[in-house]
């Protein structure tokens, strides 16, 4: 899929798209999107950082007759708490809320933003990725990262770009098929080397770029499995295949999230900075799974 099939699905009524790709790649995007009405929120966009909160979002509506409402703007992007504080004062996650809240004043068709969830605290990204939710449903919303995960946590259309294409991020639910495993290790060829590897210490795996890391003692160990294998070989210890990209162990999972309505995450034990994505489509089984106790 080339830009132009991008620009297909934007014509077609498709709400949200979320694609991981890098910058060079956002910056192709952004030139081949039609202009008219297209508002880029950058990464590294400055901001008019002597204004009070509450006073540049009033100025944006105002140099641009905007007709949204600031108190409905500042309450999807939880800002009411800053309104006197001056954007040099904001913390980065609040300041990346702004920065894309005062983008809906200048009446846009269509916003393209470039990784809003990076380096983000838990409370930002979640309220980020509600914020996108609601705006979808009257504004076409564009977002890239070239975190997969922080993709995974979008709500909307799944892509990930690869040589000029982009390519849709497909679900398959599979059904949890105890297998018989003799040892409780697993031996993991990585860069030259074997590890054993007890398996109660894995917290999950995840697939980046092709190649399937597992998530070890706060270490991303890369291996020679597939998912697919990986899956076959630890579903008898109770692993759930919770997105495409993703294979947590249930034991691990300490709560799940509701960010918005189609976006959900899992918390795991002792690892409360790291937000596994859980499919929608995978939710009710893994829920069903999770109270059976298996």
């Amino acid at each position: 899929m080339t830009n132009f099939d991008l620009i297909q699905l934007i014509n077609e009524g498709v709400p949200s798209v979320h694609i991981e790709c890098d910058h060079d790649t956002f910056l192709e995007i952004q030139k081949k999107l039609p202009q008219s009405n297209l508002i880029t929120v950058a990464f590294d966009d400055g901001m008019y950082e002597f204004m009070k909160v509450e006073k540049l979002l009033n100025f944006y509506k105002d140099i641009n007759n905007a007709s949204v409402d600031v108190y409905d703007v500042m309450t999807c992007f939880d800002l009411h708490r800053y309104t006197q504080q001056k954007v040099s004062k904001l913390e980065a996650g609040v300041k990346r809320r702004l920065m894309i809240a005062q983008a809906l004043f200048m009446n846009p068709k269509l916003i393209l933003i470039e990784d809003p969830l990076a380096n983000l605290d838990k409370e930002s990204a979640k309220i980020i990725v509600g914020a996108l939710e609601t705006i979808s449903e009257t504004t076409r919303v564009i977002t890239t990262s070239p975190s997969f995960r922080n993709v995974c946590l979008m709500p909307g259309n799944l892509y990930y770009s690869r040589n000029e294409t982009i390519i849709p991020i497909y679900e398959s639910v599979q059904n949890i098929m105890p297998t018989i495993q003799t040892s409780n290790t697993l031996v993991v060829k990585s860069k030259g080397n074997e590890y054993v590897i007890d398996i109660q210490d894995i917290f999950y795996a995840e697939s980046i770029d092709a190649v399937t890391h597992l998530y070890v003692k706060n270490s991303l160990i890369p291996t020679q499995f597939t998912l697919e294998e990986l899956e076959t070989q630890l579903q008898a210890y109770q692993f759930f295949r919770c997105h495409r990209s993703y294979l947590v162990s249930i034991p691990k999972v300490t709560e799940i999230q509701q960010w918005t309505r189609n976006s959900y995450v899992l918390v795991l034990s002792g690892q409360s900075d790291v937000e596994i994505p859980l499919s929608k489509r995978r939710y009710s089984e893994f829920k069903a799974v999770l109270h059976s106790g298996q």
